[in-house]
C-alpha cells in the first residue's frame, strides 16, 4: 500500500480558527473556576479523576518497515515511561457517571529536535476510548465544550441520568452492529480502565507520515477482563480501585498501533 506524506499544507485551518481556540480555552478555564469553586479543590478542565498512574517502559521493535520506523519508533530500544489513566469529566464524579476514558504516556530520554519552546528529552501521547472525537472539528469542539461547561454546575444526579441514558443508547447500537462517538463519550460501559483500548482520535503527523495511534491490551489477564463491569452503587471509585487491585497482581501490556494516512478523500485531515 502507498501511504500518503507529510506536507506542511496538508492542514488547511479555518479562517477564525485561532478564534475557535481562544473560545476553547476561555471555556475550559470557566468549566475549571466553576468546579474549583464547588470542590474547593482545582483540577484540569478533561481527565480530572485518576484512576491509575505507573512507570514502565515502551519497548521499540526492531526491523520495523520504513513506514513505521519514524521518530521515536525509527531506533531499536526501551524507553521509561510515566502513564496516567483518567475518568473523562473535568470534575471528581462518582463512577455511576460512566464516560470516556483517558490514557496519557509521557516517554523519556528521547533525543533529537523538539517544538520550539520544549527542551527536555521526552514526548508525550494524549489518548481516549473512542477512534474518533465526537466533534470532529474545532467549532464542533467548541459548540460542543460550550454545551458541557453549561452543564457542570448541574447536580450529579442529572449527570448519572445522561450517561446511564447514552450508555444504554450505546448498547442498542452495538447489538446492531454499529457506534456513536458521541454516545461513547458520553455513556461508555462499565468496563475495566485495562481491557480498554485508547486512541489518538485525531491525525498527527508521524515523521515523514501522518497516522493515527492506538494501543490496545495484549496480555492474557487483560484479555480476561473483556466481560468485567463495575457495580458503581457498591463501590463509586470502583474503576480506581480495580485498577489498582490488578497492577498490583498482574503484568499490564498494551501494544501501540500506528494507521497510516492513505486516502486524502476518506481520511480527513480536518476531521477527526
Amino acid at each position: 500500500m502507498t501511504y500518503l506524506r507529510y506536507a506542511a499544507d496538508i492542514e488547511k485551518p479555518a479562517a477564525d480558527e485561532q478564534e475557535t481556540i481562544d473560545g476553547i480555552i476561555k471555556g475550559m478555564t470557566q468549566q475549571s473556576e466553576t468546579v474549583e469553586a464547588r470542590e474547593h479543590h482545582a483540577v484540569r478542565a478533561s481527565h480530572a479523576k485518576s484512576s491509575a498512574c505507573v512507570t514502565g517502559e515502551l519497548t521499540i521493535a526492531a526491523g520495523l518497515p520504513p513506514e513505521l520506523a519514524q521518530g521515536l519508533f525509527a531506533t531499536h530500544g526501551t524507553h521509561p515511561v510515566a502513564v496516567r489513566f483518567a475518568q473523562g469529566p473535568g470534575e471528581t464524579l462518582g463512577d455511576r457517571v460512566s464516560t470516556h476514558r483517558g490514557m496519557s504516556i509521557k516517554v523519556f530520554d528521547v533525543p533529537g529536535e523538539k517544538l520550539p519552546g520544549h527542551t527536555v528529552d521526552t514526548q508525550d501521547f494524549v489518548l481516549a476510548t473512542g477512534t474518533t472525537f465526537p466533534s470532529g472539528t474545532a467549532a464542533g469542539f467548541l459548540r460542543d465544550g460550550t454545551v458541557i461547561g453549561k452543564a457542570t454546575g448541574l447536580p450529579e444526579g442529572a449527570k448519572s441520568a445522561v450517561s446511564s441514558t447514552m450508555r444504554n443508547l450505546n448498547k442498542v447500537l452495538h447489538a446492531f452492529g454499529t457506534e456513536s462517538a458521541l454516545a461513547d463519550f458520553f455513556g461508555h460501559p462499565y468496563s475495566h480502565p485495562l481491557a480498554d483500548s485508547y486512541f489518538s482520535q485525531a491525525p498527527v503527523r508521524y515523521g515523514d507520515y501522518v497516522a493515527k495511534l492506538g494501543v490496545v491490551p495484549v496480555a492474557q489477564a487483560q484479555l480476561a477482563l473483556a466481560d468485567w463491569r463495575l457495580d458503581p452503587h457498591e463501590d463509586e471509585n470502583g474503576f480506581r480501585h480495580a485498577t489498582a487491585a490488578f497492577f498490583q497482581e498482574n503484568e499490564v501490556v498494551y501494544e501501540l498501533k500506528a494507521q497510516l494516512w492513505a486516502d486524502a478523500e476518506k481520511q480527513l485531515i480536518e476531521d477527526a
